[in-house]
């Protein structure tokens, strides 16, 4: 149990953080999509009270929980969001063409989150592994540029799941395509140095709490992904976009519900 002190610290960082920009420091400027904010817990929290009064939230947090517990036999918000009060980020990154791999995948997910306790996370990603033996996982030890990482390879080789630790305490997970090489060493061209995010919304300027990204031509380009086909009344959308430039980019500050949305 934290002591009454140590709450009260935590719930005031969680209440002044307004700075979202470390992670798209760490993200590959060729990213097709980046999620990012400043606090992963507080964004939770947030989101948890705003569904109890929005019936069609896309996710409900009390299934989702549930679902969690049956996977892992963990608890979400004690096991997982509690050490969770920094910046986090979830990506698709494209694999290069030179990848054997890319017969089977295309792209990779990315999930990275900065731990507020690092010997929680520690305990917790330990038990996980556990969790993730008993579902018939194989799990073990790797290396990835000569880092050690931990691999989830699914019954059947379906796919995997590669977890480890960046500098700065950040806690990484991929899922998909090998994609794990492109953040365990900062990017040289990141999406901090994008030049539609500096003309959008100039990172030197402003202070962000969340952003969203999307680069729809390369995203919806069958070349590129292979995506179900969109009907034809939600394809003039993506059409359209395209014909604009086909990049999306939202900023949203912290405690407000303004959203500034630019389309190129």
């Amino acid at each position: 149990h934290l002591s009454l002190r140590r709450q009260r610290q935590m719930c005031i960082r969680d209440q002044i953080e307004n700075n979202a920009t470390e992670m798209l420091s760490r993200v590959p400027g060729n990213a097709f999509m980046i999620i990012s904010g400043s606090n992963l817990r507080r964004m939770w929290s947030d989101y948890v009270k705003g569904a109890a009064a929005n019936p069609v939230a896309p996710i409900n947090p009390e299934a989702f929980r549930k679902t969690v517990k049956t996977l892992t036999d963990m608890n979400l918000d004690q096991e997982f969001i509690n050490w969770m009060a920094g910046e986090y980020s979830l990506s698709l990154l494209p694999i290069p063409k030179d990848k054997e791999q890319l017969e089977k995948f295309s792209a990779g997910f990315v999930f990275m989150v900065k731990a507020s306790d690092r010997l929680a996370a520690e305990e917790s990603l330990k038990k996980l592994d556990e969790a993730m033996k008993k579902k018939e996982f194989e799990v073990g030890e790797a290396f990835a540029r000569g880092k050690p990482v931990i691999k989830w390879t699914s019954p059947f080789g379906g796919f995997t799941v590669i977890r480890g630790w960046l500098n700065g305490n950040v806690v990484f997970f991929t899922l998909g395509g090998s994609v794990e090489n492109q953040i365990l060493s900062a990017p040289t061209n990141s999406m901090a140095k994008s030049a539609v995010l500096q003309e959008t919304l100039p990172l030197e300027q402003e202070s962000f709490n969340g952003n969203f990204f999307i680069d729809i031509s390369r995203t919806f380009n069958p070349k590129n992904l292979s995506l179900p086909q969109l009907p034809a009344n939600q394809k003039v959308w993506v059409d359209g976009m395209e014909s604009i430039g086909s990049v999306s980019y939202t900023h949203l500050r912290a405690h407000e519900t303004k959203a500034n949305l630019v389309c190129r």
